[in-house]
């Protein structure tokens, strides 16, 4: 059973201290003597529902929040404690992440669910490159020239883009990651390769540098999980040989 006294005398003397009052100053703003409130805070006497009622609005909070047992912690966070387990569930379930909540629903609403953040990523892509030809329209508009770089920096923009909607709703997310980072890397390669050559340097070697960074891809993604794709494939090879073994088994004993 709770002991509302004590629980009352904690809370009284945090809020106080919070606010920084000492209990002369409490006493006469609830019009009540000193005394009394040294005795609420010992927990030797508790008010009636009408002080109590005077108490928490004096301080901001409820009555269940002056009477909730907060174990010590700040002031600032009572509210949290105060709010009823049912409506923490439904606050828990409306904050679910979007996977959680797919995968939840049944086999028509996932599939309709998966459409609707294709359709989002399909369209962001499009919207990307479709400011880029307004961009090259204009740009041809005012100066009469074409400027192909403008198609050719929205390269890095449209694969951040699908970086970003791979991490949050992408299924293989390390291996697609993998492929986007790549081409990321390369369309930048590509853009400083077009910057030089527009004047007279044609640095082709500057593609070499997609060597290393394979190799260097590969070693980072197989260390973060990776290489869990090929465990399973060679699992299946293992899973394969024991059948191999009982076919040939069979045909010595034939």
């Amino acid at each position: 059973m709770i002991d509302y006294k004590a629980v009352f005398a904690d809370n009284l003397s945090h809020l106080r201290s919070h606010k920084g009052w000492t209990q002369l100053e409490l006493a006469e703003k609830l019009n009540y003597s000193d005394k009394t409130v040294s005795k609420w805070e010992r927990g030797e006497s508790m008010p009636d529902v009408i002080m109590l009622k005077q108490i928490s609005d004096l301080f901001g909070i409820t009555i269940d929040e002056l009477l909730t047992d907060h174990k010590g912690k700040p002031v600032e966070t009572w509210k949290q404690d105060s709010i009823a387990p049912e409506k923490k569930e439904k606050e828990k379930k409306e904050h679910k992440t979007f996977l959680e909540k797919v995968n939840a629903m049944d086999d028509k609403g996932r599939a309709h669910a998966y459409k609707v953040r294709q359709l989002i990523s399909v369209v962001s892509v499009i919207g990307v490159w479709v400011l880029t030809t307004a961009a090259l329209i204009i740009a041809w508009a005012v100066t009469g020239k074409v400027f192909g770089m403008i198609a050719a920096y929205t390269l890095p923009v449209m694969f951040i883009l699908c970086i970003v909607f791979n991490s949050i709703w992408g299924k293989h997310k390390l291996a697609w990651n993998w492929v986007y980072i790549s081409l990321l890397i390369l369309s930048m390669i590509l853009d400083v390769y077009l910057q030089l050559r527009h004047f007279g340097h044609n640095v082709w070697m500057l593609f070499l540098i997609m060597i290393p960074v394979e190799i260097l891809l590969f070693f980072v993604f197989r260390l973060s999980g990776i290489d869990r794709w090929f465990g399973k494939k060679k699992g299946k090879k293992k899973a394969e040989k024991p059948e191999e073994l009982s076919q040939t088994e069979s045909e010595k004993t034939a």
